[in-house]
């Protein structure tokens, strides 16, 4: 499995001239998204594992409040990053679209 740093590697080649297609800028989002499924699966697992340990109910809560900031700031990037990704696959489908009519 790719860690993050691996990912924002690979996708930022579909950012350069070839990343212009359209099978680029899918696998582009492709990886975002999987990136993104890395998170919250991380996320859920330290939630468990909040859930099963010891610790009192009080300080239960601040971690779980510390884990959902954590998870928002490394979701942040990729939904940036996906969000403009698909803009552009859109704006390409249509520019292709009205060369093709």
């Amino acid at each position: 499995m790719q860690t993050e740093r691996s990912r924002k590697r690979s996708s930022r080649s579909h950012f350069g001239g070839e990343g212009n297609r359209p099978e680029h800028l899918e696998a582009a989002i492709k990886e975002k998204l999987a990136a993104l499924a890395d998170i919250e699966t991380r996320f859920e697992n330290e939630c468990l594992g909040i859930d099963r340990s010891v610790v009192p109910r009080s300080m239960k809560a601040f971690f779980i409040r510390q884990m959902h900031l954590r998870r928002r700031l490394r979701r942040l990037p990729h939904e940036i990053a996906l969000r403009d990704l698909h803009k552009r696959l859109l704006r390409l489908v249509h520019s292709q679209g009205r060369i093709l009519h």
